[in-house]
């Protein structure tokens, strides 16, 4: 594939584009490539400032990177932008809203296509109604490549490949994410994103019957040894933390990542429980008022708009349109830890007997949200650009675990300060 560009940002004006424009230089560096990029938006004189300003902050030059003018009311401009590259990386959210024009754009034009969509509306209704046009195409686009949901898709991976095959039974994940002095908050691009996933969440339950129907043809297989979420707050050995039960994004893509394995490679699938950490149980208070406005509000069509309208003033300050500030985000850092449990080399596959092996991996990086979430996307896309003739489904609408299973994907993120280690076995 011939092209002038290998890798385009699109969304590079936004609070997430601006992150990737900076970190597409350090990941450049980083990898010693000397690929062909270029940056994308509707405003020209918004995408040469945030060019400029980017600059500055790293001290590096780039005025060199081509500006390219494209607008999601405008197919034919998102076309001409789409055909100019390898792969897109695509940072216009929300994704439910926004999305859907620019996978049929690289789909028509053979592009392949990463971004860090976490709505399960838009992630599942584009695999159920366009994966087949995306394989005839020959391209990959790949959704949840950045927070959502690498560090849990790939660190599944990551931690099956140390058992044997089909000796793993499950996973619990705990995120624990963490500030520095200045504090954090979370910019209202994620917010916004979150209030139209939930006011629309019956989507969810129509896409999701069809997708499973349609597309999944083959139900997971009985798991003889279940494991259950933990629904009340609790201690967990593992962080010495009070955890909650985390959100669905990175449950729903592993699931669909280890069903499609299952049927297609017949990989034995593993059962995942989510959990996220927090700091005290004053916290767990706090995250449950806030939820139960949001539940509340996201009923409405008024109260969703007030969410948005007033996201600092419904999260007690924790969601800002304009943060969070760099100093905030370059202090904060999280964790995943992902403990599996299965059975030893030397019982065997499953039997009649429990799990009796255990293994915890921890996914580390700085700031998910932006950094980490950045560096994921860019990885990901390199990983296509040098091993997609290796990958062993040929296009399609995927997950992150289907495309990149058997990639060289995570030593790049090592490379890139996203680590991957077992840390208990």
């Amino acid at each position: 594939m011939e092209r002038e560009f290998d890798l385009i940002v699109f969304g590079a004006t936004g609070y997430t584009g601006s992150y990737c424009i900076e970190y597409m230089v350090k990941c450049l560096q980083n990898e010693a490539k000397n690929y062909k990029w270029a940056v994308a938006g509707r405003s020209e004189e918004k995408l040469r400032r945030t060019k400029d300003e980017v600059s500055k902050l790293i001290n590096h030059d780039l005025s060199s990177i081509p500006v390219i003018v494209a607008d999601l009311n405008d197919e034919q401009s998102l076309e001409n932008m789409c055909k100019r590259c390898k792969v897109l990386l695509n940072c216009v959210g929300p994704y439910r809203d926004y999305g859907e024009p620019v996978t049929r754009a690289c789909i028509k034009t053979k592009t392949h296509q990463v971004d860090v969509a976490g709505e399960p509306q838009y992630t599942e209704k584009m695999q159920l109604l366009y994966h087949k046009e995306a394989e005839n195409a020959g391209v990959y686009i790949v959704n949840a490549c950045g927070f959502d949901s690498i560090p849990c898709d790939i660190g599944v991976c990551f931690l099956k490949d140390k058992f044997k095959p089909k000796q793993l039974n499950s996973i619990e994940t705990y995120a624990d994410m963490s500030s520095g002095p200045s504090g954090n908050v979370i910019n209202h691009g994620t917010w916004d994103s979150a209030v139209g996933a939930f006011r629309n969440w019956n989507e969810v339950s129509k896409v999701r019957r069809r997708l499973f129907t349609e597309f999944y043809k083959k139900p997971f297989p009985p798991f003889k040894y279940r494991i259950s979420s933990k629904l009340l707050p609790f201690i967990s050995p593992e962080v010495n933390k009070w955890c909650i039960p985390f959100w669905e994004t990175d449950k729903a893509v592993v699931n669909r990542t280890q069903l499609f394995n299952y049927i297609n490679f017949d990989e034995k699938p593993v059962q995942l429980v989510t959990y996220m950490a927090v700091p005290n149980f004053l916290h767990i208070i706090g995250l449950a008022l806030v939820g139960l406005i949001f539940l509340i509000f996201t009923r409405f069509e008024c109260g969703a708009k007030l969410l948005k309208d007033y996201p600092h003033l419904f999260t007690f300050g924790n969601v800002s349109k304009e943060g969070p500030s760099r100093t905030q985000v370059l202090e904060s850092n999280f964790r995943m830890f992902l403990v599996g449990k299965g059975w030893s080399e030397e019982k065997g596959e499953e039997s009649n007997h429990p799990p009796d092996k255990k293994l915890m991996a921890v996914v580390k990086g700085q700031n998910p949200a932006y950094i980490a979430t950045s560096i994921c996307l860019i990885v990901s896309a390199f990983t296509i650009l040098e091993e997609s003739a290796n990958f062993p489904i040929k296009g399609g609408v995927l997950t992150p675990g289907v495309v990149f299973r058997n990639s060289q994907i995570i030593e790049r993120l090592n490379r890139n300060s996203v680590t991957f280690e077992i840390v208990e076995s």
